[in-house]
């Protein structure tokens, strides 16, 4: 996967860097930040990485919260 072509290097780098973010695999993300930065990503470029799949995650989290609150709530006597 890493060989194909269609995506920069660097592309592929923010994909996994926000895909670690939002797992929360402190390994895989540490490599990855490493790996980006040797491509010539700047600090902004990683933070953004960084926002972009933790918010991803958080709004699934939020999203499956409010549904089972709002079951709760119509369910309730």
């Amino acid at each position: 996967m890493m060989r194909d072509e269609s995506l920069t290097p660097i592309t592929k780098e923010f994909i996994s860097i926000g895909a670690a973010a939002a797992l929360g695999a402190e390994h895989c993300l540490a490599t990855h930040l490493e790996v980006a930065r040797a491509f010539g990503a700047t600090n902004d470029q990683l933070m953004l990485a960084i926002l972009m799949g933790s918010l991803i995650a958080e709004t699934d989290a939020l999203a499956t919260s409010l549904r089972v609150y709002e079951d709760f709530k119509n369910n309730s006597p």
